[in-house]
């Protein structure tokens, strides 16, 4: 019998929740914030099989509860919760659950395998994940609308430069005007970090794979152009479905 999952990611700056039919994602929505009412709405009425939400942003403390009559199981992600990767942090009771997320969705695209996992949002982190499937810590930066509205608030003429929807075909190595000259230097500063990062980490080396999710994910990826860069939406809620279900087995 084909069982129903629903993971909720609560961003910094948006909530997005995904149905999925077993392993298959049959759906995918986007909000500002996660309420039981819009789970309900999103869920078409269905049982679910399992819950997991996952907030770095915050939520209401009692939307766990009012959604445990949808499912069998509901599971609050947090920095304790068993994850089927292992986590090497010093502070893990200050590690980000998103971090976490995506480096489990990074584990069963790259298996056994060294990986760098840039999420690129509100912030841009970029992690460790060894070819023993265990995260050993990374970076946290700026991501890009930080990085643009700093330029603008805390200078006297630099305009504020809008984020592209879409990604450039060629990378810009530098700007014909201000506005292309910031946009460039931004994400140049980003993809920069993201390949020190990768050249150094455990050694470096050809094999060593990246994937990039969030927001920007898809800004950065013209400029990293290595053999063994992949772009994945989904990494995160991909990477919530697989906590989901380890946690069935346990």
């Amino acid at each position: 019998m084909e069982k129903l999952y629903l993971t909720i990611d609560h961003g910094n700056s948006v909530a997005k929740m995904s149905l999925r039919r077993d392993d298959t994602l049959i759906a995918s929505a986007s909000a500002e914030r996660v309420t039981p009412e819009a789970v309900t709405d999103f869920v078409g009425g269905r049982r679910l099989a399992g819950i997991i939400m996952a907030s770095v942003a915050g939520y209401d403390s009692t939307l766990a509860e009012s959604l445990r009559p949808l499912a069998d199981r509901v599971v609050e992600l947090t920095p304790f919760t068993p994850v089927p990767i292992g986590i090497d942090y010093a502070s893990r009771s200050t590690l980000g659950v998103d971090r976490i997320a995506a480096a489990v969705g990074a584990a069963a695209l790259f298996p056994e395998r060294d990986t760098v996992v840039v999420d690129a949002g509100t912030a841009i982190t970029i992690d460790y994940l060894d070819a023993s499937g265990t995260f050993r810590g990374g970076n946290i930066a700026p991501g890009l609308e930080m990085q643009l509205q700093a330029l603008h608030r805390f200078t006297a003429r630099l305009p504020l430069v809008a984020a592209p929807a879409a990604p450039q075909e060629s990378p810009q190595l530098y700007g014909t005007d201000t506005p292309s000259a910031i946009l460039s230097g931004c994400l140049l500063s980003m993809a920069g970090a993201v390949d020190y990062f990768r050249r150094h980490a455990a050694g470096g080396g050809s094999e060593m794979a990246v994937v990039l999710t969030g927001g920007n994910g898809h800004l950065l990826a013209p400029y990293l152009n290595h053999c063994n860069t992949v772009v994945e939406p989904h990494l995160v809620d991909n990477g919530l479905y697989r906590i989901l279900r380890y946690n069935e087995n346990i």
